[in-house]
Order: C-alpha cells, then structure tokens, then sequence
C-alpha cells in the first residue's frame, strides 16, 4: 500500500485496507441493513477468522489479542467495500465477536477526511491519511493505527457486553 498524494481515491484506499465484495447482482439499489449484512457475510472471499488484506488481518488479529480471544472463531471480520451496506448504510466492514456468551457486532468507516465530524453512521470511524499507511515505509506509524483502532473496537465492544 503505497500511495502517492492526490492519485489516491478513498474507494482505492478503503479496497486496499478493508478488502472488497464481487459486486452486488441487484446493482445499485437500496437494500434494508439487516439483509444486506447478511448478503456481506454470506459473499465474503476466504476466511473471515483469517481476512486479507493485511491491515484487515492485522486489526482482526489485535482486536482478539486485546479482548482475551483465543478461539479466532469467536471473531470473524467481514468486508461490506462495493455494497450497498457501504453506500446506503455507511459500513465499510464490520466484527462479529462472540463475547461473554453474547454476540456483538461492532461497524466500521474508514475515511480519508479527517474532518467527517458527526455524518457517519458506523460505531468506529476511523482516518487513514491520502498519502497511505504501509508497514513497509513506516512500521510504528502503521502498528500505532492498528492498534488505535483496535482499541476503539474494543472499548465499543466491552461497551455492548
């Protein structure tokens, strides 16, 4: 992931750091949030104890280290980039965690706007700048995005406990 500024779209950003889904059949049309997270669990490539990308993985990783997760079936990411849990529901991806005998769902936004204030309807906004985040140019920077936003899934998380 190595961006140069002003040639990275957040559309680009958000693939290379969430993932992404096959495109959604029906096109762009507005499904209700409960059956299109559904459709995003049931159309996810590989595995959603293991996701890919790498930032994906390495956030999946964390957040389960963080709350004591052992069995990695107990949490399970899911990518929603390209549907239309994105872009009728503002969810770029989200956890399923199984927690103190409860399952929680914790979503996400990741945006390249460090000022998208209060319009987001996700649980855990977060900011990854236009420039990029590779662990391959700046190791502390990237593990230091991980883990805040590890945290912010955590907190949110034991929030819902």
């Amino acid at each position: 992931m190595n961006f140069e500024q002003g040639g990275y779209t957040g559309g680009l950003m958000e693939s290379e750091v969430l993932g992404e889904l096959p495109k959604f059949e029906k096109g762009d049309i507005y499904v209700p949030f409960k059956p299109m997270m559904e459709w995003v669990e049931k159309h996810q490539f590989g595995d959603p104890t293991d996701p890919e990308p790498r930032f994906a993985n390495d956030l999946h990783a964390t957040v389960a280290e963080k709350l004591g997760i052992e069995d990695l079936r107990n949490i399970k990411f899911f990518t929603a980039i390209g549907s239309p849990l994105d872009h009728f529901h503002g969810i770029d991806a989200f956890f399923k965690i199984q927690l103190n005998e409860k399952q929680i769902i914790v979503t996400l936004d990741v945006t390249m706007n460090p000022n998208k204030g209060e319009n987001y309807k996700a649980d855990v906004v977060f900011y990854i700048s236009a420039k990029g985040l590779d662990p391959r140019d700046d190791k502390k920077e990237y593990m230091e995005k991980i883990n805040e936003v590890a945290d912010l899934i955590v907190d949110k998380a034991r929030s819902m406990v």
